[in-house]
């Protein structure tokens, strides 16, 4: 989400740069006596002069720029994952660890168990969701084992508060 921000941002200030050079040249035009290069400034004064705020067109840009501020607003409103955690620290400092950092040690640790043959880590908002694939047929006993490591390795590296741990394990389906 924070690559959309980016780029709604700079798109707006690259329209907004635009739309205030156009404006800088249409007043310089006016100011040498000339008529309107690209912008009707003249026609659209006397409309908003002569038309209501009753009108289909009034009311139509008061809508547009309405909906357009709410979809901004709301797009900023969207709660985005951390980019970093805390971790418990004794000392007067605060110390934190990259998420995506966290994500692939916490993986790595999964991958180690025995039956396992690869794992997704997802940390979200007080959670940290593992969807872990077995190479075997039945795996009952694997999910505990999972969540016993990945519970080991955030105890190790002190994440602060402690996020709960959520596995989904699958395994091979048995061909017939």
């Amino acid at each position: 989400m924070r690559t959309y921000n980016r780029v709604l941002a700079a798109v707006i200030g690259l329209v907004l740069l635009a739309a205030g050079v156009l404006v800088a040249i249409e007043i310089a035009i006016a100011f040498l006596g000339n008529d309107p290069w690209i912008l009707p400034y003249r026609e659209w004064y006397r409309d908003a002069r002569s038309d209501p705020w009753t009108s289909g067109a009034a009311r139509g840009l008061c809508l547009t720029v309405a909906l357009v501020g709410l979809a901004l607003v709301l797009s900023q409103l969207i709660r985005h994952r951390p980019r970093t955690l805390p971790l418990r620290s004794t000392d007067v400092a605060t110390y934190s660890v990259r998420r995506r950092s966290l994500e692939h040690s916490v993986q790595r640790t999964i991958e180690h168990v025995d039956g396992i043959r690869d794992a997704k880590v997802r940390f979200d908002r007080g959670a940290v969701r593992v969807r872990a694939r077995s190479h075997r047929q039945h795996a009952g006993d694997l999910e505990p084992l999972v969540e016993t490591a990945v519970r080991a390795r955030l105890d190790h590296l002190e994440i602060d508060p402690t996020p709960a741990v959520r596995v989904m394990l699958s395994t091979r389906q048995r061909r017939s």
